[in-house]
């Protein structure tokens, strides 16, 4: 179902922060100015935005001192007399602001009556007291003809004509004082009571009584009024005290509400049934949390607050350590920096004059011919015979702006292919400087060493996301890093750990719209280079069970982006669903590099891909094939547009030395293009992103 965090933002008409979470009840921060809403069930788009729209109509009007809940008491004065009075107040206010609430108001209040929230079911409205009575016209408002007194309109005008908070308890004041005085009056009844049992004046009393009463026949409980004549003057006088006709005078609503409502007193007390029974029910409406088999609800990050998660690229270079002495280096450079450096732009140049061209030719198949309306000289001799003698105009198509995002797992079972995925990254990264392409390239692990500084539900501490090379580096710090990141010169933040995948796709909700904008990008290339699944996430037991401190793990969640609530698992499923939200929300192409040298990985993977034509061996095999062969990939495969099974073996940009077995024409005509398919297809990725963008 659709949250409405978007619609309550406009209906607050301010940029208020709202966070949908698992609240036991709606909040607001009045000093920040955070609206707290709690996970609902979907009852319908009625109740759901009269839900919404009664909260924003308590953030809008209502003092920190008028909540519910709120730790400031009113001296003298029950809370839950405050409780009907104000929403009266905010209910109108906030429907006379936007009246297209109003339908809602009242499909979802019946929705609540006829579930019964407040208690009411099978009871008549007549024998409640007066604050009871007042809270089901308030909330039923023309569904229901509710019994007042004479004696009562006053009390019943105050509370629907409220405008301020003062005169909100100045109201409750007014109906508490109006209980006692009922109260007072009462008593002297109740010591007169024959004492010897004799029930004939009871039995005269209940006749009378019975005859006087209004009628009770209809099957909703619902008094019908004595005198038929009134019903239409009731009605008037309903719409005035909701305030869905403001034009009115406050002196024409209390005259019609003297003159229109019909006689019934009420017994009362000071605890406001109707109110206390959907306090009670309140957690009814809410989605359980109770074990792991429940969601945890999710928000999307704000830019602060997924910016604060990124160690950026000038952190990295200034705390790497330089010292030449980690064993990754020993064990996996065997080329050195320079010589790899000069084999790699000598590569990048030319698949920048292959992209160049792939993009010119692209631009001109699709290029449109059309007159200019001015006449070519070259051609006005042949104008006897020759009608068209005017000029002509190519227009060439315009090609996208492209730009690239590339996530890399620095898991620890990557350890058998980080050094040549760095290289990779280096090569692309020096082909987008080239061709001026914005890039980013991350690296993620579960070694988080930044303190998360904002509220939220997850677990940020368990990740690490750090900022590896980017468009906007000097060409001095993208030197400097290439160098650093070749000789595995490593900060605390590039420690190698898990895989907190599903953590770091909710945080490129965030940043991959704020890179698109930032450079006006019409399309951006999210690329994943990974071996493995997500680990499970983390998430703040005290946020989502109001309990101590701690962090427990759920296999479910409900991701809250762009006005959507997403349910997905919290494993590998739930990447796929992040990914498919991720491509949704941002309009990004996706592209997963699935990096391995075992054959069950990638058939594991394709089973998984259910309804994709990979259900038998007989199916898979042929992807296996290509796969020995260097890598293949597939299309529309566990959520991404492309999904490349690459072999870790064949990820090394070392360049095959040309060296043929003789002189002779053929020979040398097969060394030359294996070396040059050596030169471009070990960049591969560099390779696929200009095959891409072109």
């Amino acid at each position: 179902m659709t949250v409405k965090s978007t619609l309550a933002r406009l209906l607050a008409n301010e940029n208020i922060e709202v966070r949908e979470g698992n609240y036991q009840t709606a909040s607001f921060d009045v000093v920040n100015r955070v609206l707290n809403l709690p996970l609902w069930k979907d009852k319908g788009a009625d109740v759901q935005d009269l839900l919404i729209g009664h909260e924003v109509g308590h953030a809008l009007f209502t003092p920190r001192e008028g909540w519910h809940d709120s730790e400031i008491d009113v001296e003298g004065i029950p809370r839950s007399f405050l409780n009907i009075i104000e929403d009266i107040r905010i209910e109108r206010m906030i429907r006379s602001k936007y009246p297209g609430l109003v339908k809602s108001f009242q499909g979802g209040y019946q929705v609540l009556f006829d579930e019964n929230f407040f208690g009411t079911q099978d009871r008549e409205y007549s024998s409640y007291g007066l604050p009871d009575r007042i809270n089901i016209k308030a909330k039923l408002n023309q569904l229901v003809d509710m019994p007042f007194t004479d004696e009562e309109l006053p009390v019943v005008k105050k509370c629907f004509s409220a405008e301020t908070w003062e005169e909100v308890v100045d109201a409750a004041r007014s109906l508490l004082d109006y209980m006692g005085a009922e109260k007072e009056q009462q008593q002297p009844q109740n010591d007169n009571q024959n004492p010897e049992g004799d029930n004939d004046n009871d039995e005269e009393s209940m006749e009378k009584s019975t005859e006087d009463s209004p009628s009770t026949d209809n099957q909703s409980g619902i008094p019908e009024s004595k005198d038929s004549e009134m019903d239409s003057e009731q009605q008037d006088v309903v719409e005035e005290i909701e305030g869905e006709d403001t034009e009115d005078s406050e002196e024409d609503v209390s005259k019609d509400i003297e003159e229109g409502f019909s006689s019934n007193a009420g017994a009362g007390n000071e605890i406001v049934e109707t109110d206390e029974a959907f306090r009670s029910k309140e957690s009814d409406l809410l989605e359980s949390h109770d074990g792991d088999s429940s969601p945890v609800v999710v928000r999307s990050l704000t830019l602060k607050e997924a910016k604060s998660l990124v160690a950026d690229y000038k952190t990295l270079i200034d705390t790497r350590n330089d010292e030449n002495t980690h064993w990754y280096q020993r064990r996996y450079v065997t080329q050195s920096y320079d010589e790899f450096l000069a084999e790699t732009k000598s590569v990048v140049n030319t698949m920048a004059r292959e992209f160049e061209m792939k993009k010119a030719a692209y631009r001109y198949s699709r290029s449109r011919t059309s007159k200019t309306g001015s006449i070519d000289v070259t051609k006005l001799y042949s104008y006897k015979y020759n009608e068209d003698i005017f000029a002509r105009t190519t227009k060439l198509a315009d090609a996208k702006n492209h730009g690239l995002v590339m996530l890399v797992d620095y898991s620890g079972s990557m350890d058998d292919c980080i050094a040549n995925v760095k290289k990779q990254a280096i090569n692309i990264a020096h082909f987008c400087r080239k061709v001026n392409i914005p890039f980013r390239v991350y690296g993620f692990t579960s070694n988080g060493l930044k303190e998360r500084n904002f509220k939220h539900v997850i677990d940020w501490e368990s990740m690490s996301l750090f900022e590896l090379l980017s468009n906007e580096m000097s060409k001095k710090d993208f030197e400097t890093a290439c160098y650093q990141i070749y000789n595995f010169h490593e900060s605390t933040h590039e420690m190698m750990g898990g895989t907190p995948l599903n953590q770091a796709l909710i945080a490129m909700h965030t940043l991959i719209p704020d890179f698109r904008d930032t450079y006006g990008l019409d399309k951006v290339n999210f690329t994943l280079l990974s071996d493995g699944d997500t680990n499970t996430i983390r998430y703040d037991y005290a946020q989502v069970h109001d309990m101590n401190d701690g962090y427990f793990n759920s296999n479910r969640m409900v991701f809250t982006v762009g006005g959507e609530r997403i349910n997905c698992k919290t494993n590998y499923a739930g990447t796929q669903t992040l990914v498919e939200s991720l491509k949704k929300h941002t309009g990004c192409n996706t592209v997963c590099y699935f990096l391995t040298n075992r054959a069950n990985d990638v058939r594991y993977r394709l089973y998984r891909s259910e309804g994709k034509g990979y259900d038998t061996e007989q199916e898979i095999r042929p992807v296996l094939t290509d796969w020995r062969k260097g890598g293949v990939s597939v299309d529309d495969q566990l959520g991404f547009d492309r999904y490349f099974f690459l072999r870790t073996t064949k990820l090394d940009t070392a360049t095959t030395d040309f060296a043929p077995k003789d002189d002779s024409k053929g020979a040398l005509t097969r060394e030359f293009k294996k070396f040059a398919k050596s030169k471009k297809g070990n960049r591969v990725l560099a390779s696929k992103f200009a095959e891409m963008v072109a």
